[in-house]
């Protein structure tokens, strides 16, 4: 019985325990493809305590892009010597005073001085604001600017995340963020949601570091949760420490870990530049023990290439030029027919009766009064064929009387109006006829028009139009020194 016993306990230790103990972490965490169709893979594999293993070969690696399986063409092992931009952002803020800035700047120092020279760097620091140094090479001058980091204010831990993503945008190769901080963000602009979108648009990987106690009720302490969804949303890893003392540890591990990244090189099926988003996934196998992981990348549209850009920029004029041409038949239509409208008025003056003296007339005499039909292409607006009402001129004989079959009339002495009244006297648009539920007004449009009206025929006690008058029949209206009676029909 002590045997079969023994024997359970043996199988059970080799068959279930064993690939616990070789359990090992993959992920991808960026994707290059500023040589598409072909597209650079850069795959951390680790074991459980986060050591990079190093025994990789090509064979143990598969690659599929959106569920097609497409051939690795180069295979980079560990220790790669491609150039890495990195962005150390670190937290800055009051709760930060004390060990713990002091504790995060050596730590920072260390990870400095472990770059190699083709290896640049950038510090970003936060606290209410958010500084930043240039991205270098220059070790002294990096140092130097971590050295004289203060704590003080709050936290603006997505804003400084943020700036950091758009310092790097427009670094080519290997690039990746360390984001330091011991507290829940107060201040910031951006969310956590927006920088984690910013990350996957630029495939760049975010590892942040949680420093201190975590999170309550009372928003102190670091939002473990967000932490851990932007570096594992972006390609990076989530690292706790309880303590300041473990962070130089810490930083050590992640620069391990970024230095012994696998390159896997491949092409693209489609190579077509259609502005897609391409999923894509990495079978490791290791010790039989299988992991899948995966990716994606953004194929930029035909235009959006650089090497299109210039094209574009010539094509637009071009673009301009043949929408001209063809806008210029109708436009050179247009003019004609202004201009032959024009030579018709010329040619067919409008019929202008100027007045004569008259001792009867109650307005002094005054050359140049006149009333103006428009020309016939002029009238064709609003056209109806009942007589609303007709205008006869008073102070101006033989002027024949104007019919009004319109709902609106203009009046004034522009060649515009439906009247035009000859008058330097009275303003361009002074005044218009509205014929409105059966009843004739008149609106003032102009504060020069001098409108007066009466009902009772008599020119001497005339009203001042204000903004709107209704007309009857033999009502009195008198623009400027034209004196005019509305009426019904013809006399």
């Amino acid at each position: 019985m002590n045997k079969i016993l023994l024997l359970f306990i043996v199988l059970f230790q080799v068959f279930l325990l064993a690939p616990l103990a070789y359990s090992y972490n993959a992920r991808i965490s960026q994707i290059d493809k500023s040589k598409f169709p072909e597209i650079q893979l850069y795959v951390p594999f680790t074991d459980s305590n986060g050591n990079p293993i190093q025994s990789l070969s090509a064979e143990n690696f598969s690659v599929k892009e959106e569920g097609k399986k497409v051939k690795i063409e180069k295979f980079v092992g560990s220790n790669l010597e491609q150039p890495i931009t990195t962005i150390l952002i670190i937290d800055r803020s009051g709760s930060m005073a004390g060990n713990k800035l002091s504790s995060a700047k050596q730590a920072a120092i260390t990870f400095i001085d472990l770059l190699r020279e083709q290896d640049e760097s950038g510090i970003v620091f936060f606290s209410d604001s958010i500084d930043k140094s240039q991205i270098t090479n220059n070790k002294t001058t990096l140092i130097n600017t971590i050295s004289s980091l203060q704590a003080g204010g709050r936290t603006t831990f997505y804003d400084a995340t943020y700036e950091a993503l758009q310092m790097l945008e427009s670094v080519k190769g290997r690039k990746s963020i360390i984001a330091l901080t011991d507290g829940m963000d107060n201040r910031s602009r951006y969310s956590a949601g927006k920088v984690i979108a910013k990350a996957k648009e630029l495939n760049i990987p975010i590892y942040t570091i949680g420093l201190g106690a975590k999170g309550t009720q009372t928003n102190e302490g670091i939002d473990e949760e967000s932490l851990k969804k932007i570096a594992e949303d972006t390609g990076g890893a989530y690292f706790y420490a309880p303590t300041y003392e473990e962070l130089k540890e810490l930083y050590t591990k992640i620069l391990n870990q970024i230095m012994n990244e696998y390159c896997i090189s491949c092409t693209s099926k489609r190579p077509t530049l259609d502005g897609t988003r391409r999923e894509v996934e990495v079978t490791v196998d290791y010790q039989g023990i299988k992991n899948i992981v995966k990716g994606a990348y953004a194929v930029s549209g035909i235009i959006g290439r650089t090497s299109f850009r210039n094209i574009w920029l010539i094509f637009f004029p071009f673009l301009s030029l043949l929408v001209f041409l063809l806008s210029l038949p109708k436009f050179l239509l247009l003019r004609k027919k202004r201009f032959i409208s024009e030579k018709e008025t010329v040619t067919k003056p409008q019929k202008v009766i100027e007045k004569k003296a008259s001792s009867a007339s109650r307005v002094p005499e005054n050359e140049g009064l006149g009333i103006a039909k428009k020309t016939l292409e002029e009238t064709k607006k609003q056209p109806t064929s009942k007589v609303i009402a007709k205008l006869f001129s008073l102070n101006i004989p033989n002027q024949p009387p104007y019919a009004i079959t319109k709902d609106i009339t203009a009046i004034g002495s522009a060649r515009e109006n439906d009247i035009v009244l000859n008058d330097q006297s009275i303003s361009p648009y002074p005044a218009k006829l509205a014929f409105e539920k059966r009843i004739l007004f008149v609106y003032t449009l102009s504060e020069g028009g001098d409108i007066f009206v009466n009902f009772r025929n008599i020119p001497d006690q005339e009203h001042r139009v204000i903004k709107r008058n209704a007309l009857k029949n033999n009502s009195l209206l008198r623009i400027g020194k034209i004196l005019i009676k509305i009426g019904g029909s013809a006399e």
